[in-house]
Parts: structure tokens; sequence; C-alpha cells
């Protein structure tokens, strides 16, 4: 642990800049020599202290109107400054950024309390960076009764909204109208949304809390229950009536939803559940799943949340995905828990995860597994040009009931592009051919030191282990907890037997990590508002 007080790095010099949130930072630098022969090597430290911890190295990926390199740093304490050092591989060119994380405490300055009411409550007063404006609901109920379009409207910057509780909305339980540097915490949203089409199923991306305003910046969502709309979404095995098409394809409402925005948000901490006839189409979400925008937006994170009953994608991070990063996210009674496809600027960090039950179709007959991770497909394939890491995931196969690996579940079989993966354990449904896709067109890929009871495909996988895991509490997900216990015990396939990946593997115990989302000397994991 480094101790002391040291001489700082100086100001910010050689072109690179960062971009913060509570825990992660995001790095850009386009340095002179740089080639897809060498990475950036990061270093990176508290302010003060004098050792130097070593961050993943970044790779050059140039693709038009951003930085040639792009990584980000992960596991760091919030409202702290810290010091950053970049060098080119191979040469003596560095670049030096002085950044500090979020606090998770901004200064406060109004409080307007927000009454019990039938009618759309809007925000419009903004605060300031050194006072934010607090609506605090303590505990009070909004509740328009399919009445108006939003149960809340913000329109403000600077604000933080909680305490409440908001029902009955038409389309939207809060939307987001414009803004940026707001907070949404500890709120209950439910029972909004409204029918679509002739067959009943909900109109698509109603949401308990959305936005299509493309200029939001830096929204946190954290401590929210957002569940039980009033409307269904379709299933993979029912028409949903629109468009007219014969489209399967799931509709209907969302947990939360942002279309194209600036990004840098938070997400963490928050319940996004119903029941099999309120279903989700996804849980966190939006469209423009091949375009350089996407969902949730560039540096963001998304973290420690509880996502269930979508009959599609449990969390769809598709798009830009630039220095995205998701972890420590529980995914059950969803098709496809996290999706990707496509990630056209990266990078995507998945690390952490774990899955549950998957199916498309059913309640209960279990007919088609979705995929842990989407991956690309043919459509896309020409979109798919950001890198990928996936590090220490978990599947897990209750009842045999859980999904299939990168891009693999049953035969399907997926593209996988510049996709790095270490550490994972893909404990795939039986019937599954390949714990990782194995399509003609996958290129640009290190994939090794993960575990599957599956095939790997040739030419990966060069420490490869196999067998089934064993875990010291059977893998088991408490519901009523939001925890669960993943650790391998001793003797299990992948336990100690993983790669140390640089500040994303910190803290292991033994010789090395333990495959998997959880290590043998932690506590379970805990999911959702109690986090």
């Amino acid at each position: 642990v480094p101790v002391g007080s040291c001489t700082g790095i100086g100001p910010d010099s050689g072109g690179a800049t960062a971009k913060t949130t509570y825990h992660s930072l995001s790095l850009y630098w386009s340095p002179s020599g740089g080639s897809s022969t060498k990475t950036v090597i990061v270093k990176y430290r508290k302010k003060g202290d004098c050792s130097w911890r070593n961050g993943l190295p970044i790779k050059y990926n140039p693709i038009s109107g951003n930085a040639d390199y792009r990584g980000s740093i992960v596991n760091l304490t919030p409202n702290t400054e810290y010091e950053i050092e970049l060098t080119l591989e191979g040469t003596s060119t560095t670049s030096t950024v002085n950044s500090k994380t979020w606090t998770e405490n901004p200064p406060e300055g109004t409080v307007t309390t927000i009454p019990n009411g039938s009618l759309t409550y809007n925000i419009t007063g903004s605060g300031t960076v050194t006072a934010y404006r607090v609506y605090d609901g303590k505990g009070a109920t909004i509740d328009v009764a399919n009445n108006s379009d939003n149960g809340i409207n913000i329109n403000a910057s600077n604000i933080i909204l909680r305490n409440i509780n908001v029902k009955g909305a038409k389309t939207h339980g809060i939307r987001i109208s414009g803004g940026k540097d707001i907070i949404i915490e500890n709120c209950d949203v439910s029972g909004w949304g409204q029918i679509e089409g002739p067959n009943g199923f909900g109109q698509n991306y109603n949401s308990g809390i959305y936005s299509s305003n493309t200029s939001i910046e830096r929204v946190t969502v954290q401590r929210c229950k957002i569940h039980h709309p009033r409307t269904d979404a379709n299933s993979w095995s029912e028409d949903s009536g629109v468009p007219t098409t014969g489209s399967f394809h799931p509709r209907g409402p969302q947990c939360i939803t942002f279309f194209d925005s600036l990004g840098n948000h938070v997400l963490r901490y928050n319940e996004c559940y119903s029941d099999f006839t309120h279903q989700f189409n996804d849980g966190f979400g939006a469209g423009s799943n091949s375009s350089l925008n996407g969902f949730p937006g560039p540096d963001s994170d998304i973290y420690n949340n509880y996502v269930s009953n979508t009959w599609d994608d449990g969390m769809e991070i598709e798009g830009g995905g630039k220095n995205v990063r998701v972890w420590n996210n529980y995914i059950e009674n969803a098709f496809i828990p996290y999706a990707n496809a496509s990630v056209t600027i990266g990078p995507l960090y998945l690390f952490r995860n774990v899955s549950g039950r998957s199916d498309s179709s059913s309640e209960t007959t279990n007919n088609s597994p979705g995929y842990f991770l989407k991956a690309g497909y043919a459509s896309s394939e020409s979109n798919m040009n950001g890198a990928i890491y996936l590090f220490n995931n978990t599947v897990t196969q209750p009842n045999n009931e859980g999904a299939g690996g990168f891009g693999s579940a049953g035969t399907g079989n997926r593209i996988v592009k510049h996709t790095t993966s270490r550490n994972n354990v893909l404990q795939v449904r039986s019937g599954t051919t390949y714990c990782t896709a194995n399509n003609a067109s996958n290129s640009d890929n290190d994939l090794d030191y993960d575990l599957c009871t599956a095939a790997y495909p040739s030419g990966y996988q060069t420490h490869k282990i196999t067998g089934s895991p064993i875990y010291t509490n059977g893998g088991s997900f408490n519901f009523s907890t939001k925890t669960g216990d993943f650790r391998l015990s001793p003797g299990s396939p992948g336990f100690s037997a993983g790669y140390i990946i640089p500040n994303f593997s910190d803290g292991f115990s033994g010789n090395a990590p333990d495959l998997g989302a959880q290590q043998n000397n932690e506590s379970p994991m805990k999911y959702g508002t109690q986090s």
C-alpha cells in the first residue's frame, strides 16, 4: 500500500485528457508515432502517494473523430485526486493528467418538498455546481392514474430528485426533457405505459425513467426500484402486431431508456423487476444499436444493479460503447443478459457480472436460451470496430435454465471481434456447442484463461480450463436479499487459476485470481438498493 507524500506530476502535459465518474476514469490520447504495434502503458496513483499502480495497457484503435488511444481505469475512490502517466510503448513519448473522481455527496442548496399529487410534477428550477437544488418527496406519491403522459418531468440542471413514489403515468414514469448533472435516487416507479397496436402489448420504449434529449449529460440513477409496468411486452413467440410485418421481436416497456445522449452517466444500485404478465422488452437500453451513439453514451458506468423479466436484453449496451464500464450486475429471467451488438467505437468493459435463468418465450418451458453476451451479427459486422474486454464474469445454470456463452447458445453462432477475455466462468446451457461463438468472421480476438463446460473454438484458449465449476454454496442467488454467493470451492476448476489483470484483478488472495465474478476471500455479492 503506497504511503508517504511525494512530489506531484505537475500540470497536465502531452495532450492526453481524462473524464471521471465516482469510481472510474476515461483516458483519451493521440500521441505522435502511435501505431498498431504499440500500446500505451498506463500508470496511476492517488495524489500524494509515492508508488504507482499499473493500469490495463491501451490498444491503438483510430476511429474518425476519436482519440487513437482510448481506455479506462476502474476501482477508484470517489472524491479523490489521481495522477496518471501515459507512455507510448517503446518510446520516450509521455503524457501526464491530473483528474478527480466525483463526490458522492454534492453540496445541497434549496430544498423543495414534493407533496402527494395526481398531476405531473414539473421540475424546472435548476441548482448550481456549489448548491444542488433538492426535490424531496419524503415518501410522497405522484399518481397520475393514466391521465398524464409523465409522472414527473425534469428540465433542469444540478438537481437531486429523491424519495418519491411515481405511479400511473401514461407513457413514462420520470421523463428527463433536458438538463445536466441530475441525480435521481431512492425513488419507486411503477404502473406506467400504454397499449400499442391490436394485440394488447405495451408501447415500445415506454419507460420508468426516460429521455430522448440528446443533450442530457451526467445523470446518476441510484437506489431506485423500477418495477411492474402497466403493460406487457410480447415474447419471441408472440406477434406484437406492430409493425405489421410478422416480426416477433419483443416490443414493450423498459426500465431505463436514454436515446443518444452525451453520456457520462452512472446507473447503480437499482432494481428492475416485474412478473411474467408484465414483462419488459429490455431492462436498460435504447436504440441506435449500430451507430456511433447508442446506450448508455460514452464515459458511463453501470454497476450493482438487479435486472429481471425481460423478453429481450437485460442490458442493451449497444452503439458507441466508448469507455463504457459494466460490472457487478446480476440479471435473470432475461433472454440475453448482456447485449453488445455492436460496439462501434469502444472500449467496452464487462467484468464481474453474473447471469441466472435465461429464456425467450416462456415462464416455465425454457425452450430457447439466449447468449450471456450477444456479440455481433452479419448485418452489423461492418460496425464492429471497438475493443471489448470481458473479465471475471460468471454464467450460472440454475436447473439447467441459464444462458449460453459469448455469442453462442444452443447451436447459435454470432460474430466476435476485437475481444479480449480472461477469467470467465462459462457454465453454459447443456446442448450449447461452444462457449464462444465459432464463426468464420471472428477476428482480432484474444480469448484465454476461461473455464467452459462446452467446446472452445480452435485457435483460442491456450490456457483453457475445462470442467464444471464447484461453488462454495452452490452458486446461489437470494432474491429477497438480492445477494449472491459465487465463490469457487478449493479444488474447483478455475480456483486460483486465473490471469492477473492490471487494475481489474486487484485484491485476490492466493497465487492467482479465481475465475468468475467473486473471489474466494470476498463477502457475498450485493445487488440493488442494499448494495
